[in-house]
């Protein structure tokens, strides 16, 4: 049997290649990325550096009216200093409910401002709300605690609750225009796009003449699908700047009515500006689209120097299957950069060789780039050895891969592990293995919703119903539009106890967020069916089919026709589903309860 990584692996490999080269990934921008991260915690050697902040603070927070005068006593000093070390030592929560209590109990607006850094720091979006709740309360004026206090509003989805205090951001902007792609860049992340594009228009109005207004609504309307709208004002904007930001998002624009004329923008804005990277790759992205092999063929030559460049080429040679060229591109840069073994993109080159020579079934060679990876992406390379490992069913040699990445590692690729690690385990070890290396993960990973949910899903084998309940909610708190937990924690309450209006509320919840998705049909055929709405469960359990043939989705349809009366109908479906799975054991199982004709004794 083949036991590999699950499907995430290619994306989480190619996503560490792109980020150390420095190339974006569709929605890989977040708010965190709009503000600056939590400050570290202060070391010994750090202290004349801080001592001369602390003097600079002192002097703008005497010119601050928000800034009380707060005695620093040594209880409140005491539980600054314990803070950071328990911050140091992994605690965040702890150190976190210490700076907000303090904020609430001195009003001083740093302190609040602390425990929104720790919080953002940690991915926590509620406690992140709080605290920047209570800093811009102690704080109104404060440009960095409105900009917080709009971010907090956009992950919340409670636009009504910022409106104004972005109206007021803007106005008082020095540059108002960096500012509105901010906010655009922040309300793109929002799953209600609709909501999102309004609240920008609202807000913004005032400053309908400027470029970047015009270029946050052509992306805005994109994202909800408006495709004249967004390339109307993507050429207002191209129109008035010609730039890398207006370049992009006309040309972007333009790629379902025109995609000729958007080639042509971008290599016209190329060969004025050879050195603009982000038009390189994004008309080089054009030219796979349209298939335009003889200008890559041109573009690789422009550019042999540039090792970051052909490897993303390769890397897009890939994802269309034209292996044969990307092996080519990444073996010469393999040859060229052989004699410096420490060179970053000679690792990317290796570990892509690596990933194509495992999907060629050419284990050892596979095994033999991924040991050459160095630096970075050692984590990478690792989690790659130990997939190669488990299609030769080597175990032992896979865990002991995974265990070489250390959790201070990229944060995807320990979150794969981890996951990776358990599944091992469940096919050695068990589920009560699995379930309790996965709980050791969750220490290090508290946010996790995958581990979380991975969790869950071990408990229910295990009958822990309460334990399993309490992991999908956690990792739905994590991620609120979760649709797969929604739909877990609905199915499992109905199947496993009787709470059928608790699990109606987390399966309509799943539906509205992902109404296409065959497994939460599944799920709603299945409640009607519960409910005795055996018209509306066929519906359901048909569309399901349509969109996954799976087998428990035949069983329920099955069981829905015979306890509705149609007996033919449901043996039917059986008899579709025996075809698919002729060794099922749980279709015989399904006729021996039901008692139908030819039921196994």
């Amino acid at each position: 049997m083949v036991f590999g990584v699950s499907g995430k692996l290619k994306f989480i490999l190619v996503s560490a290649l792109f980020v150390a080269l420095g190339v974006p990934l569709a929605g890989s921008r977040t708010i965190a990325a709009e503000h600056s991260a939590a400050t570290p915690p202060v070391s010994a050697s750090a202290k004349n550096t801080t001592e001369e902040a602390a003097v600079k603070e002192s002097e703008g927070a005497a010119s601050d009216p928000s800034i009380p005068e707060v005695k620093l006593t040594s209880r409140i000093l005491f539980q600054l200093i314990a803070s950071e070390i328990a911050l140091q030592r992994g605690q965040a929560g702890a150190a976190y409910q210490t700076y907000l209590t303090l904020a609430e109990e001195t009003g001083d607006p740093r302190i609040a401002e602390r425990a929104a850094q720790i919080a953002l720091a940690s991915n926590a979006p509620k406690e992140f709300q709080k605290a920047v709740s209570e800093w811009i309360k102690l704080s109104p004026d404060n440009p960095k605690a409105q900009e917080a206090f709009i971010a907090s509003g956009i992950v919340s989805n409670q636009l009504d609750k910022v409106s104004g205090t972005a109206a007021s951001f803007l106005a008082k902007s020095k540059d108002k225009g960096a500012e509105i792609i901010k906010l655009q860049t922040q309300l793109a992340l929002m799953k209600d796009k609709a909501k999102a594009l309004s609240f920008f228009r609202t807000v913004t109005a005032k400053y309908s003449k400027l470029y970047q207004t015009q270029l946050g609504l052509a992306r805005l309307e994109a994202l909800n699908g408006n495709v004249s709208a967004a390339e109307k004002y993507s050429k207002n904007a191209f129109r008035t700047v010609e730039n890398e930001e207006t370049v992009l998002t006309y040309g972007s624009a333009l790629l379902r009515t025109n995609p000729k004329e958007a080639e042509q923008i971008l290599a016209r804005y190329l060969k004025k500006n050879p050195k603009a990277v982000r038009i390189r790759d994004a008309y080089s992205q054009l030219l796979f689209q349209t298939k335009n092999f003889d200008a890559l063929n041109v573009l690789e030559k422009e550019y042999r120097d540039d090792d970051r460049y052909l490897i993303a080429l390769a890397i897009s040679y890939v994802q269309i299957s034209e292996v044969k060229k990307a092996k080519t591109i990444l073996e010469s840069v393999v040859e060229r950069l052989k004699n410096n073994p420490d060179d970053e993109n000679l690792s990317r080159a290796y570990l892509l060789l690596s990933d194509i020579a495992a999907d060629e079934k050419e284990l050892p060679k596979a095994l033999d780039y991924a040991s050459k990876v160095k630096g970075k992406l050692t984590a990478a390379a690792a989690l790659q050895t130990a997939n190669i490992y488990s299609r030769e069913s080597k175990w032992d040699d896979a865990l002991k891969a995974l265990d070489t990445i250390k959790e201070d590692q990229e944060p995807a690729i320990v979150e794969e592990a981890a996951l990776f690690k358990a599944r091992i385990l469940l096919e050695t070890k068990g589920e009560k293995t699995a379930f309790d290396a996965l709980n050791a993960s969750l220490i290090s990973m508290p946010y996790s919703k995958a581990l979380h949910y991975e969790a869950a899903m071990l408990a229910e084998r295990l009958d822990d119903i309460k334990t399993a309940e309490f992991h999908l909610k956690k990792a739905i708190e994590i991620d609120p539009g979760f649709a797969n937990a929604y739909n877990s924690l609905g199915y499992t309450l109905l199947e496993q106890t009787k709470r059928i209006k608790e699990a109606e509320r987390y399966i309509n919840q799943a539906y509205q967020l992902d109404p296409r998705n065959p497994y939460i049909l599944d799920s709603k055929g299945w409640l009607a069916f519960k409910q005795k709405k055996y018209i509306k469960a066929i519906e359901y359990l048909n569309d399901a089919l349509k969109l996954q043939k799976e087998l428990d989705i035949y069983l329920h349809l099955a069981e829905v026709y015979w306890t509705q009366g149609n007996k033919r109908k449901a043996a039917d479906v059986l008899k579709e589903a025996e075809k698919l799975w002729p060794d099922a054991a749980e279709l015989s199982a399904l006729k021996k309860r039901l008692k139908m004709p030819n039921a196994q004794n």
